[in-house]
């Protein structure tokens, strides 16, 4: 991971290749801490870390190198956000779902499909690759639907809300 100034200034970097605490195998998406401490979503280690802002191991989620369907582990993550609480979502990629976790780091809930177990489909509140999430400042929860071309929106509590987007590339399509 590479730290960058306002000014587009190199800072640092942070962490290596690798299977160790602090190192990655593709980070995906990274979301900041009030703190500045950083999640990361390990693509291929199949977790994800939570570093301090200078790069220090903190904790993990998920088991290194192994994909996993219970709550707590991972397939293919592929991107984390924080709400204002610090709750933080991770977009848990080749599950098809997206797993909840309290700023404490206990597992919460986890929605996609039925009982979240990878199942995918074009069904509201499924998902065929989940690969980004965010949340907005109402608390909603706005996750990329890869596969299904389209931004699905739930509550924080992950109830579905509605969806945008539908393949193709005109206005409002994705593909």
């Amino acid at each position: 991971i590479q730290v960058f100034g306002l000014d587009g200034e190199s800072k640092r970097r942070i962490g290596e290749a690798g299977q160790g605490e602090g190192q990655f195998s593709s980070p995906g998406g990274v979301a900041v801490a009030d703190d500045g401490s950083l999640f990361v979503a390990d693509f291929y280690n199949q977790r994800v870390q939570k570093l301090e802002a200078d790069g220090t191991f903190i904790r993990q989620w998920g088991t290194t190198g192994e994909p996993g369907r219970g709550a707590g582990e991972f397939i293919y993550p592929t991107d984390v956000t924080l709400s204002k609480d610090e709750t933080f979502y991770v977009a848990d990629g080749y599950a098809n779902r997206v797993q909840v976790f309290s700023p404490k780091g206990d597992f919460v809930r986890k929605w996609g499909g039925p009982f979240a177990m990878g199942l995918y489909g074009p069904f509201n509140g499924w998902f065929t690759t989940a690969t980004g999430i965010t949340t907005g400042p109402q608390g909603r929860v706005f996750v990329a639907d890869f596969y299904n071309d389209r931004i699905q929106v739930f509550s924080a509590e992950g109830d579905f809300l509605t969806a945008f987007g539908e393949s193709g590339d005109g206005p409002g399509e994705f593909g």
